[in-house]
């Protein structure tokens, strides 16, 4: 049977094969040079600087999510969130949880981000923005560099949840200036699903 939902994807022949060797010991210099090979992958596709980090959660996409907000933003923030669907409406809902003062950039289904829609929120002290790049509840995706234009003009962070787009669509970590992207290990990394994966750039990194 083939299987062509976004995700968890196929993985290769190659992938499960590897699938089912034994894990090797965690505190073992093989260990760490396979997580090492594992950062320095997952920087290059993201293109990611050499400064940043990764991290790898044995979780969901939604425990990265919670993760990051958790550990990136705190009750001194102010966040726009775009919520064009149940992933961004999942993102209010963890800010909601953890009491990080937001505002939400209230979408129809179906519908992308336009300029027109960040006008009224120009020049207002945010410090933060959350983005769920490809909506996949409703199949959009969104204009990363419209968006990155604004976070630089109004010097704010930018959070991206890549789960869905990561190696499937365009994304360029340093260009766009994000400074955390989210994505996860059954999606287009084509791996079974129980990882997610937090690239933090270095500001991120000392927020943290």
């Amino acid at each position: 049977m083939l299987n062509f939902t976004v995700g968890p994807v196929m993985s290769s022949d190659a992938v499960r094969e590897i699938g089912k060797e034994n894990v090797p010991y965690f505190r073992t210099s093989e260990f760490s040079a396979l997580m090492l090979e594992n950062e320095k992958l997952v920087k290059k596709f993201a293109k990611a600087s050499d400064e940043s980090r990764v991290v790898f959660i044995t979780g969901s996409g939604t425990a990265s999510m919670e993760a990051t907000v958790m550990n990136v933003l705190t009750k001194q923030d102010k966040v726009l969130i775009v919520n064009g669907g149940s992933f961004g409406q999942r993102f209010v809902q963890i800010c909601k949880i953890h009491d990080i003062p937001h505002t939400e950039i209230k979408l129809e289904a179906g519908k992308t981000l336009t300029e027109q829609d960040l006008v009224p929120y120009n020049n207002k002290d945010y410090t933060g923005f959350i983005v769920n790049m490809d909506e996949t509840s409703t199949g959009v995706l969104y204009d990363m560099k419209l968006i990155s234009r604004f976070c630089k003009n109004n010097n704010m962070m930018l959070i991206v949840d890549a789960i869905s787009s990561f190696l499937a669509d365009e994304f360029d970590m340093k260009e766009l200036g994000a400074d955390v992207m989210i994505t996860g290990s059954q999606k287009a990394l084509a791996c079974p699903p129980g990882i997610s994966i937090i690239v933090l750039s270095q500001k991120a990194l000392y927020r943290v």
